[in-house]
């Protein structure tokens, strides 16, 4: 119960915190798919998708969800490298996701 608290307490100062990603930068997430290029990872596989009809990651504002359960908060959107950088909701640690569709262009 107690580290249920702590962890609902640490996503909602997350959440709270200076937004530097725009309703565009959201936008432009969700309508990409994402392959894992290095330091943490969300899920369990490599790519992240958010199609209307996935059950594994959904977005709501900045926050990632996997399985329903908050994983990551996305901290910036490098377009020019085509990434989307995330965090872990504990800040602890960070990754690294590339937009695949436009990479391989």
């Amino acid at each position: 119960m107690r580290a249920g608290i702590i962890i609902f307490l640490l996503f909602v100062i997350c959440s709270c915190s200076d937004k530097r990603v725009s309703i565009d930068d959201i936008s432009y997430v969700k309508i990409n798919t994402w392959i894992w290029d290095k330091g943490f990872k969300i899920g369990q596989g490599e790519f992240i998708s958010f199609d209307s009809d996935s059950s594994v990651f959904q977005l709501k504002n900045d926050t990632i969800y996997y399985r329903t359960i908050p994983k990551a908060i996305i901290r910036k959107i490098e377009r020019k490298y085509y990434e989307l950088i995330v965090s872990s909701i504990d800040g602890k640690t960070s990754g690294v996701y590339i937009n695949i569709e436009e990479f391989t262009r």
